[in-house]
């Protein structure tokens, strides 16, 4: 993971194999970030992996991203998928996760998701913004 402090993105590119673990410890080490931020962006690039995961892990990843928010107001999540059944996946998942304080959408290439990521800001009153275009 690497994290750009200027605008104040995530970033996670897996390769290979993807399986539970992987994904489970990439939502942990976003809660071991020490940020006195309430908004946490997440750049998952995926177009480079073979998935290994099935619809029946769907629930443990959304537990483990439910505890995760916890620690901030708003949690957003930029997945960059290449394939049909990685994009079926993950829209499993965002059902799973549905919450007024998590957004998961997913892009088709690095370029749109960042684009989307810096658009995206709290406003004075907490609540989250995406700017429009």
């Amino acid at each position: 993971m690497e994290f750009n402090s200027q605008t104040r993105i995530s970033d996670f590119k897996f390769e290979g194999n993807l399986v539970l673990k992987d994904v489970v410890d990439c939502i942990n080490a976003t809660n071991a970030l020490k940020s006195d931020f309430k908004l946490l962006k997440r750049l998952i690039d995926a177009t480079k992996v073979n998935l290994k995961l099935s619809p029946g892990e769907m629930p443990l990843i959304a537990e483990a991203n439910c505890k995760s928010i916890e620690k901030y107001d708003f949690v957003i999540d930029a997945v960059v998928l290449v394939g049909p059944v990685e994009t079926a996946l993950a829209m499993i998942y965002q059902e799973l996760t549905k919450s007024v304080r998590y957004r998961l959408h997913v892009f088709s290439t690095r370029e749109a998701a960042i684009r989307w990521l810096e658009r995206i800001n709290l406003k004075q009153d907490g609540k989250c913004l995406i700017q429009r275009l």
